[in-house]
C-alpha cells in the first residue's frame, strides 16, 4: 500500500476549511433539528455536539488518510 500521498498545503486548506465550514453548519442548525426528534426537545445532550464534531472534523484529512477519514465518521454517525 506504501507511504499516503501528500496533497499539499492548498488542499489540506481547502479541505480544513470545508471541515470548519460543515462542523458550524451542523452546530448552527442542530437545535433546528433536534426539535423535529419529539415534543419537549429542544436542544442536543453533552454527548451529541463531540460526535457531530468527531463526525465533521475528519473531513479535513480525507485526501491522505481516506480509509482513517471514512471509518471514522461512520463510526460517529452509527452511533446506538
Amino acid at each position: 500500500m506504501g507511504a499516503p500521498r501528500w496533497p499539499g498545503v492548498r488542499a489540506l486548506a481547502l479541505d480544513s476549511l470545508l471541515a470548519v465550514a460543515l462542523l458550524l453548519m451542523v452546530f448552527g442548525s442542530s437545535h433546528w433539528w433536534a426539535g423535529w426528534q419529539y415534543p419537549g426537545r429542544s436542544h442536543l445532550d453533552d454527548l451529541g455536539y463531540p460526535l457531530l464534531a468527531i463526525a465533521c472534523l475528519p473531513v479535513a484529512g480525507r485526501r491522505v488518510w481516506a480509509p482513517s477519514t471514512l471509518a471514522v465518521t461512520l463510526a460517529a454517525t452509527a452511533w446506538p
